[in-house]
């Protein structure tokens, strides 16, 4: 069994001229980040790995779950392969870069890949999914390899927004 985690960052600045990569959470992206972080410890779903794009409005999304569960962080990969924003990199990334050691593993990144990879997970007869800034959702896969998840492999177990959870 795999559970496979997707974290679309929170709110970012909009582009200014600097470079894309560089841009940082707003104010309310921060306080998306706090709710999303004690959520994710209320839930403790006991992740084997977290993969984060190497882009800091990513890192700064992630940084307040990893304050709150510091021994998690030897267990945390920053990736420039999910610098990313179509979902074929991030399948690619899934089937190529997942031990299948790990059961437990989340992706922290960027839309559109998040959001056109979990409509594909859930199923064409599904409804599209969409993933705003700073939601999370989660997929269980009836699976032993990484490699062997597809299209309806996967069971939606998880999607929540952080704006809808309540401090």
């Amino acid at each position: 069994m795999k559970n496979l985690f997707f974290l679309r960052h929170a709110k970012a600045e909009h582009a200014t001229g600097g470079a894309d990569i560089r841009r940082s959470l707003t104010k309310r992206g921060k306080n998306d980040a706090l709710r999303m972080a004690d959520f994710l410890t209320r839930l403790s779903p006991g992740f084997d790995h977290i993969f984060v794009s190497t882009a800091i409005r990513t890192r700064e999304t992630i940084e307040a779950f990893l304050d709150q569960n510091p021994d998690l962080r030897s267990g945390t990969t920053y990736a420039d392969l999910l610098y990313q924003f179509n979902a074929s990199a991030y399948r690619m990334f899934i089937h190529e870069e997942l031990s299948d050691d790990d059961n437990v593993v989340l992706l922290v990144g960027h839309n559109n890949a998040i959001e056109q990879l979990v409509t594909l997970l859930n199923g064409e007869d599904q409804n599209y999914l969409r993933v705003s800034t700073c939601t999370l959702v989660h997929f269980e896969f009836d699976v032993d390899s990484w490699k062997d998840i597809a299209g309806t492999t996967g069971k939606l177990k998880n999607y929540v927004k952080a704006r809808s959870e309540k401090k």
